[in-house]
């Protein structure tokens, strides 16, 4: 299975972006960011896996075992983390466990990769930690931050990174998604009014039954 395949919008950036770095022109540390719920963690599990793949030059084959652990969320040269705990921020713990892993030798492949979910809600301890790392670049060694906003990250964080602003989705990609995910006409017209670009935001909206009650919202 390829995660590229799953992206709506973004597939062709994210196929750039491994195309630059099997021409080695792809920066080190990359920053996603956009509103919520439209895709930014699918490209980037996308990016790992292209990455990671075994026979990518444009794009991932999904068949490969790298691939395929990528896939699994097994692979164990890709590491992601993300906000936990009641304050629901990236804590120093988190980065301190990536330069745990980043200071052990690779298991299978040639490079790691390391994402960065929630990453505007590092704060300053962790986003200085984290610059200390991406401050002395590794070789082989990509970074993907992935956040809903740049305002609360630091201008050093921010210019050692890479942004790609990720847009919303258009009615067109929204009514494909909604409907792969099993919604009916009807139902994708009414999550489309509330999903304010957001593909996450209207399945969510949905399988919480809060579509049906769209109607009578807009009355």
């Amino acid at each position: 299975m390829k995660y590229i395949d799953q992206l709506e919008a973004h597939g062709p950036g994210v196929q750039r972006l491994i195309e630059s770095k099997h021409q080695n022109r792809c920066h080190h540390a990359l920053l996603f960011c956009g509103p919520s719920g439209i895709g930014k963690k699918l490209a980037a599990k996308a990016f790992c896996q292209g990455v990671i793949c075994e026979q990518a030059q444009e794009a991932p084959c999904g068949n490969c075992n790298p691939c395929r652990k990528v896939y699994e969320g097994i692979h164990p040269d890709v590491l992601i983390v993300g906000a936990e705990g009641r304050s629901e921020t990236v804590k120093i713990a988190s980065i301190r466990n990536i330069q745990t892993f980043l200071s052990k030798t690779r298991n299978e492949g040639s490079c790691s990769v390391v994402v960065i979910q929630d990453a505007d809600t590092m704060n300053a301890e962790s986003q200085n930690a984290l610059l200390k790392v991406l401050e002395e670049p590794m070789p082989n060694v990509y970074f993907v931050l992935i956040s809903d906003s740049t305002e609360n990250m630091l201008e050093t964080v921010l210019s050692r990174c890479h942004l790609i602003q990720f847009k919303t989705l258009n009615t067109e990609q929204l009514s494909k998604i909604l409907g792969d995910s099993g919604f009916s006409d009807q139902e994708q017209r009414q999550l489309m009014t509330l999903a304010e670009g957001s593909a996450g935001r209207a399945i969510s909206i949905g399988r919480a039954g809060i579509g049906q009650t769209v109607p009578a919202i807009l009355d």
